[in-house]
């Protein structure tokens, strides 16, 4: 932090009851630092008492265990300039792993990361990287003392949105995020994010499915390789017209084992940590043992229907969505193939951005033909042309 390109900013250093000597350290080492000593009361207690002593008009959290980029706070600041975002963070990025255990935990499932509406607006920014306007946190009341070890920020994202804020995303803006440094803590952090589930469950019903998967309505990076997987959707332009191929992956693209530690002992282990780590976390989150099973997906036997509303202006996908839902559809589950059901109709929606700020609502509809209509109906659109696709042209 002291060697910041950007030096415009306070840094304050929350004392959660630590018992390693952490406040001394600070103390001792680091007099240009804000110290605050709590008793243990958990990080959004932490976070709050945080923000209470800031004197900006901007608050940067980051974690014990990050380190930010020397270009952190000049590469998000110019985010906040127009007011368009509320909120903003950057990736989270682990250092090269020191250990085989630390590079099993780099390339294991269950990481904290954003989750992106599109290329540049978020539904959710994790909390080791979370950059908030003091406007907008004042205006939901901060972070929730209830999440005591995680979960916190997902709430807090949640709310912020609620609120009409949106939030943005900066990929420049990084920190290196140390992993779990053995397998048994990274055990226990999975352990600790179920818990964390449990609460949000319990506070925030409508956005977890029946299962106890909580449902995004956008897409989790991580910042590993993408590669084509069996929940791959391969976009190649308006209705696969286009030359240019590209993939998206509704789910979080995991970074190889590294080639420091990769032997056999190492990738059985990984296959282990693969293994439980879901299964650990549900159980912990509905309290009961997920057994294995596949997720297979049900079988559509009618064709869909292709309908375009080209837009002068801007469309929001969340915003179909919920125009949609409060017409009576119910979100479909994260792996079904569609975004919303009724019955059984089913809607596949996607935005796809033209020259000079125009989109084109693209809508995808498996369903009868008098819902059908109604669907246009129900949404207000009247501009449909519609394009037939045979069942064989979605393989």
């Amino acid at each position: 932090l002291r060697r910041m390109v950007d030096p415009h900013f306070e840094v304050i250093v929350i004392d959660d009851g630590s018992v390693d000597g952490t406040g001394d350290f600070v103390l001792e080492n680091f007099p240009w630092v804000r110290l605050l000593h709590l008793e243990a009361a958990g990080l959004s207690v932490a976070r709050n008492a945080g923000a209470a002593m800031a004197g900006g008009e901007i608050f940067a959290f980051t974690d014990d265990d990050c380190e930010p980029d020397r270009e952190w706070i000049s590469r998000i600041r110019p985010i906040f300039t127009d007011s368009l975002y509320q909120a903003a963070c950057g990736p989270n990025l682990p250092p090269a792993a020191r250990s085989w255990q630390e590079a099993v935990v780099c390339a294991a499932p269950g990481a904290p990361s954003h989750v992106m509406l599109d290329d540049v607006e978020a539904e959710h920014l994790p909390g080791c990287n979370l950059v908030v306007t003091k406007s907008a946190f004042q205006a939901v009341g901060g972070f929730d003392p209830d999440f005591q070890t995680a979960g916190d920020d997902v709430d807090f994202c949640w709310r912020l949105r609620d609120a009409g804020f949106r939030l943005g995303f900066v990929p420049g803006a990084f920190v290196w995020h140390w992993r779990r440094p053995s397998l048994a803590a990274f055990l226990r952090q999975q352990r600790g994010y179920g818990k964390a589930e449990r609460l949000l469950m319990a506070k925030h019903p409508e956005r977890f499915a029946p299962s106890g998967e909580t449902v995004w309505r956008g897409f989790i990076y991580g910042g590993g390789p993408v590669t084509v997987t069996a929940d791959s959707i391969i976009y190649h332009g308006s209705m696969g017209n286009a030359g240019y191929q590209a993939i998206s992956n509704r789910m979080l693209p995991l970074r190889a084992l590294d080639p420091r530690f990769s032997n056999l002992f190492s990738h059985t282990a990984l296959r282990l940590i693969q293994s439980l780590q879901p299964r650990l976390r549900a159980w912990t989150r509905n309290h009961r043992i997920l057994l294995w099973h596949r997720e297979s997906k049900p079988q559509i036997e009618n064709s869909p229907e292709d309908f375009r509303l080209p837009s002068d202006h801007a469309l929001n996908r969340e915003e179909v969505l919920t125009h949609f839902i409060e017409s009576g559809w119910r979100p479909a589950s994260p792996h079904a193939g569609w975004d919303l059901e009724k019955g059984a109709d089913k809607i596949l929606i996607a935005i796809e951005k033209g020259d000079l700020g125009s989109t084109t609502l693209l809508l995808r509809i498996w369903g009868n033909p008098p819902e059908l209509q109604r669907v246009k109906t129900r949404a207000g659109l009247s501009c449909f042309s519609i394009l037939s696709f045979s069942a064989a042209s979605l393989e």
